[in-house]
């Protein structure tokens, strides 16, 4: 497919592992995959004697190109006392203040910043943002680094419902 990036299942794995380490304050064990779906691949782990799930993807297409950036993936997570956690993560620091506007086929929603990730707001963007995920083909995500920098990011749907279910098999409420 002509403007395909190249895409690695694996870099949404090592950046979400490191954010869990860091942000939980607990040792949690390397994330263990359920299984690939099209575009998107579930993954497990332990933190504490919580499991954790969560889905990932990386984009299809980049836009600009030429912006070098580091991990650019979303993804959906089931924790304890959270389902659905939606949050985005484009490869660099958002500028400060910023919201990131994603596009699931017609449906738009808006998401806030800190450092290099956006989530939504409330627990009820983040159902609203997953069932528009699950019924659509294509999102797009557009932020904007602190460096000035618009960028655009185009991901595939194809695989999320399967992804998702898996990781509601896997950690049930």
């Amino acid at each position: 497919m002509k403007g395909v990036v190249q895409r690695s299942k694996l870099v949404p794995v090592a950046a979400f592992a490191v954010l869990a380490l860091g942000a939980a304050g607990v040792a949690a064990q390397e994330p263990a995959m359920i299984g690939t779906f099209n575009d998107w691949t579930a993954w497990q782990y332990m933190e504490g004697r919580n499991r954790v799930c969560y889905i990932a993807s990386s984009p299809l297409d980049k836009q600009p190109r030429n912006v070098n950036r580091g991990d650019v993936y979303v993804h959906v997570a089931h924790k304890p006392g959270i389902r659905d956690e939606v949050s985005v993560t484009n490869g660099y620091t958002f500028e400060a203040n910023n919201v990131v506007s994603v596009t699931i086929d017609a449906t738009e929603f808006k998401l806030f910043t800190k450092d290099d990730t956006a989530w939504t707001y409330t627990k009820d963007d983040d159902a609203r943002m997953a069932r528009a995920m699950a019924a659509g083909n294509r999102m797009i995500v557009k932020g904007k680094s602190n460096r000035g920098t618009e960028t655009t990011d185009t991901y595939s749907l194809s695989g999320f419902t399967a992804a998702k279910a898996a990781i509601d098999r896997t950690c049930p409420r």
